[in-house]
């Protein structure tokens, strides 16, 4: 079980990467100028991303017999470790009162990590929630994705063609 969950673990840190590597030029060319805009995009792109790994992951894991939702949860929480640590470090920071050193080194990796939020992180820094709210989707959304991917239910594969094709007598 330990071996699977750091197998969904290395998922999420490539998905991460790759997801990382997309937004960062992005970044660079738009965020400061329309902060508002790339925070809705990103963050909608980001979230999708990782209901979409975990909904690989379970797919997957059904084909290969070996489906948990608690193991989902464990490699979603490993795969973001990181950032699960940067948040401890910010909260101790903010009970403290303290942002240099360690915990500045801390909010400044979370901050890198999490840029989709930029919007929020630089307007309502003072408000805990707005660090609290990627790491929880997060959390929530791969172990939902995991879920509806051992069903294989999928909303696109379902819905969409209903959507746009019109049925042909």
């Amino acid at each position: 079980m330990i071996m699977h969950i750091f197998k969904l673990a290395r998922r999420n840190w490539g998905g991460y990467l790759f997801l990382l590597m997309i937004y960062w030029p992005i970044f660079f060319s738009i965020a400061f100028d329309f902060p508002k805009i790339f925070t809705v995009i990103m963050s909608l792109g980001y979230f999708c991303g990782t209901y979409s790994l975990g909904w690989r992951a379970g797919k997957s894991d059904l084909q290969q017999g070996d489906d948990s939702i608690k193991t989902a949860f464990w490699g979603g929480f490993f795969g973001i470790i990181i950032s699960i640590v940067s948040l401890i470090f910010i909260i101790i920071g903010k009970i403290t009162g303290i942002n240099s050193g360690i915990i500045g080194l801390f909010w400044d990796i979370y901050t890198f990590l999490h840029f989709h939020f930029v919007y929020f992180l630089t307007n309502y820094h003072n408000n805990l929630l707005v660090y609290i709210v990627p790491v929880a989707l997060v959390l929530f959304l791969y172990p939902l994705g995991y879920h509806f991917g051992t069903k294989k239910f999928s909303l696109i594969d379902k819905y969409f063609p209903k959507i746009f094709y019109k049925k042909s007598n």
